[in-house]
């Protein structure tokens, strides 16, 4: 696998598949939902204050300013209430009741 590249990455997306299916059944038999972000959703470069989108953000970038809001981020926890609101909204958006947890 590691003379192909190729090989060894379909072995990933193969793996990946497997447990997006199994977390879906889960929340399935859970009675939750489970909401599905596509693959370059920016929620690591978008300010969730403002919405501004920075054009470039290489990963070595931990810590960054928003040029338009001044607010400051960790690129994590940035990212993870991007994805909350996300979630949220495409919920609301197929109807459905959303609890603030």
């Amino acid at each position: 696998m590691m003379k192909n590249r190729r090989l060894a990455r379909h072995i990933g997306d193969a793996a990946w598949s497997k447990f997006v299916e199994k977390l879906a059944y889960k929340a399935e038999s859970a009675g939750v939902h489970l909401v599905k972000l596509e693959q370059w959703f920016a929620s690591s470069k978008t300010c969730h204050c403002c919405g501004h989108k920075m054009a470039e953000m290489p990963l070595k970038v931990r810590q960054w300013q928003c040029p338009i809001c001044r607010n400051n981020h960790d690129r994590d926890t940035n990212a993870a209430m991007n994805i909350r609101q996300k979630g949220i909204t495409d919920l609301m958006a197929a109807g459905l009741v959303v609890k603030a947890t």
